[in-house]
């Protein structure tokens, strides 16, 4: 995050808002009379539609609460003759491995 005085935000308004597109970066503008941030209209839009999504009941509730655990034993039960794959050739060594 950039941040910068309003000064410098009126100086060189025309670089900092490059700064802030080239980067995919905030630039955060202080003043006496409070801070803004300005942002890249497509990651701004991008924040909007995550909070929309956020205060949808429906879309929050769809959301995975977190990562699934998996486990060695249960995931190799899964294995069977009929979804075992056979061995795959994948050619010469190319770097320094060793078979």
């Amino acid at each position: 995050m950039n941040t910068i005085g309003i000064q410098q935000a009126v100086k060189n308004l025309p670089q900092i808002i490059q700064y802030t597109l080239d980067n995919c970066e905030e630039t955060v503008i202080v003043s006496d009379r409070g801070v803004v941030v300005m942002v890249d209209q497509h990651e701004w839009e991008n924040m909007r539609e995550t909070l929309r999504l956020f205060r949808d009941k429906k879309s929050l509730d769809a959301l995975p609460l977190s990562k699934p655990r998996y486990n060695l034993e249960e995931l190799l039960k899964g294995i069977s003759e009929d979804n075992l794959h056979k061995e795959v050739d994948t050619g010469i060594p190319q770097g320094n491995e060793i078979w």
